[in-house]
């Protein structure tokens, strides 16, 4: 069995974290601050996937407090509706020089009234008029939201039109969520401790195709139910799942703002993606 993590950190008279270390991946990160104790950089060495991972990001801010520049996205703007005059003065309404993996860009951002992000480079945003997301759009493909009498949200419907894919997920208080996909209907059933989440309980109803040379009469084959536990940082952040006999699922690695470190992507090293736990 692998260990299951193995961390090490230090804090300055601050109590700001100022070296975090992983000795199972051998990824080491180091952070500065202002007079402010605003961090101004963040440096990574290591190995994430066992992908070499070295680089710096520094960040600089106006008299806010916003983050006008940094290094590795570009220069965030600020204008007299969303600026230092405004209701809403940490909303940015560009970042110019965007960088991706393929080459840099510029993006604008919109907001309403109330702050909330309308548009977001191609994707829009609607809201509800308790100013909870409503939808999400990204060309033909869109994510809709709908809540309850009490402003919960029960229900999420994925359309993917890519593969013509309808994904519809209800959710029932923190304890159960319901699934359904094509001819699956997954079942997640999560589990607390002292109100923490410490594991998820998945049962799908449906089989999956076993390989077979006969097309006419295809066999079936069980989907086993599977139990995933969660493992905390000292942050309160999910950076390991294991399963029922306590093997790696997966590993999750966060910078310095909580964004979710992932893996290679087309060759690429995809810095940042924000997800969640399965």
């Amino acid at each position: 069995m692998d260990e299951i993590r193995n961390l090490e950190y230090e804090y300055d008279l601050m109590d700001n974290v100022t070296q975090r270390q992983n000795h199972i991946s051998g990824l080491s990160e180091g952070f500065t601050y202002d007079a402010l104790d605003r961090l101004t950089q963040s440096s990574t060495t290591g190995k994430i996937d066992d992908v070499d991972y070295s680089y710096a990001v520094d960040y600089k801010y106006d008299i806010n407090g916003n983050i006008t520049n940094k290094s590795d996205v570009g220069d965030y703007s600020y204008n007299a509706v969303n600026g230092v005059n405004s209701t809403h003065p940490h909303t940015p309404n560009s970042i110019t020089g965007l960088k991706t993996h393929t080459n840099n860009q510029d993006r604008t951002y919109t907001y309403d009234a109330n702050g909330s992000m309308t548009k977001n480079g191609n994707k829009s945003i609607t809201w509800t008029s308790f100013n909870k997301p409503k939808q999400f759009t990204k060309g033909t493909d869109s994510t809709t939201f709908t809540y309850g009498p009490d402003r919960s949200r029960y229900q999420k419907v994925q359309t993917r039109s890519s593969d013509n894919t309808t994904i519809t997920t209800q959710y029932f208080g923190k304890v159960y969520e319901q699934i359904k996909q094509n001819t699956n209907t997954e079942h997640k059933h999560f589990i607390y401790l002292d109100k923490q989440l410490i594991a998820i309980h998945i049962k799908t109803d449906t089989t999956s195709t076993a390989d077979t040379s006969d097309t006419t009469n295809t066999p079936t084959t069980p989907i086993p139910d599977k139990t995933r536990y969660l493992h905390y940082d000292n942050l309160g952040s999910i950076d390991t799942i294991t399963d029922g006999q306590g093997n790696i699922v997966e590993r999750m690695s966060y910078a310095a703002f909580g964004e979710r470190r992932q893996r290679r992507l087309g060759g690429h090293l995809i810095r940042y993606c924000l997800s969640s736990p399965p």
